[in-house]
């Protein structure tokens, strides 16, 4: 007999030059030299999803069954971004839209307390083939 599980999810609007700005100065306090990973003019979500404390130990004691949740996470998510595309862009207009984005897991919370949770980011947009080859699709 299962019971209902709900993971939470918060979605945020990631500021390209603030957080450039921030990077910048931590580096520059750490006499480091930062280095855009993502294209600077692309808008960014950031996404994080915690789960609920029954569900953490299974996936801290299952590295294969928390891949298999990334998996479906980054996916549906993706899904959902490529279909948005296609619809606000129109289907004619672009072929096969892909979305960016980079993911990593943490297992620890602020206190070191065991707690599994997701960081995601993605591109506010697609990347597809359209008349001028491949190109980014903004939202």
């Amino acid at each position: 007999m299962g019971f209902p599980v709900r993971a939470e999810v918060s979605v945020r609007h990631v500021d390209p030059d603030a957080r450039y700005k921030r990077l910048t100065e931590l580096s520059e306090k750490c006499g480091l030299r930062p280095r855009r990973l993502l294209p600077h003019r692309f808008g960014r979500h950031e996404w994080v999803l915690t789960f609920p404390h029954q569900v953490r130990s299974w996936l801290l004691r299952s590295p294969e069954l928390f891949n298999e949740v990334i998996a479906v996470v980054v996916d549906s998510i993706s899904f959902h971004y490529e279909q948005h595309s296609a619809f606000v862009i129109g289907k004619d207009q672009i072929y096969l839209p892909t979305a960016g984005s980079v993911s990593f897991v943490q297992f620890f919370g602020s206190s070191l307390v065991p707690n599994p949770h997701l960081h995601m980011m993605f591109l506010d947009g697609v990347f597809a083939s359209g008349k001028d080859g491949v190109k980014f699709f903004e939202h």
